[in-house]
């Protein structure tokens, strides 16, 4: 039976983020100790505190410790949130023939924005899907500037361009005919 659920941070966490309530978490005191339900838990707090904070870099892991005489289990979900931030400066590094204000438009992200990595990876898949790139690899600064902005840099390789070819033409031996390429 689970006994305690606290929730903690790691000595350098960011301490100065919202969080849930622990009646909204997946498990409560007195559930069957589950440790797929833990598991759950612990992504639905991950999955919080990203979506309601502003953070250069997020983790959750958990702790059990079981009481065995007791027949009990306390679960501590522990944080280590980075600093506060905004999306910096937006660069693409590795184009040849695509034009970087067009991937800025796909990417959809604005400098001064709330800085979350769902976002990023959002972008990148955004990138992704336009078949362009044989590769998309953001770099993330590892700490804000002094305005609290984080710069992110796409690392890309363009993929061999495609092209499409239609014609039409007649011959005296074969009529008309019609090409595709």
């Amino acid at each position: 039976i689970i006994s305690e659920i606290v929730i903690k941070h790691e000595d350098s966490s960011n301490q100065q983020i919202t969080l849930p309530d622990l009646e909204n978490l997946d498990i409560k005191q007195g559930d069957n100790a589950v440790a797929a339900q833990v598991l759950i838990a612990q992504k639905s707090l991950l999955d919080f505190i990203e979506e309601n904070n502003c953070l250069l870099s997020l983790s959750v892991r958990h702790q059990a410790i079981i009481d065995r005489v007791q027949e009990t289990l306390k679960v501590q979900f522990i944080i280590n949130a980075g600093q506060n931030a905004k999306i910096g400066q937006i660069e693409f590094v590795g184009l040849k023939t695509i034009k970087p204000k067009y991937l800025e438009k796909v990417a959809n992200l604005e400098h001064g924005n709330c800085f979350k990595r769902s976002i990023i990876s959002k972008s990148q898949m955004m990138l992704r899907q336009t078949s362009l790139f044989s590769s998309i690899t953001p770099d993330i600064a590892k700490q804000t500037d002094k305005d609290g902005h984080a710069n992110v840099v796409f690392n890309v390789k363009e993929s061999k361009h495609r092209t499409l070819k239609a014609g039409i033409n007649y011959g005296t031996d074969v009529s008309f005919g019609a090409n595709l390429g």
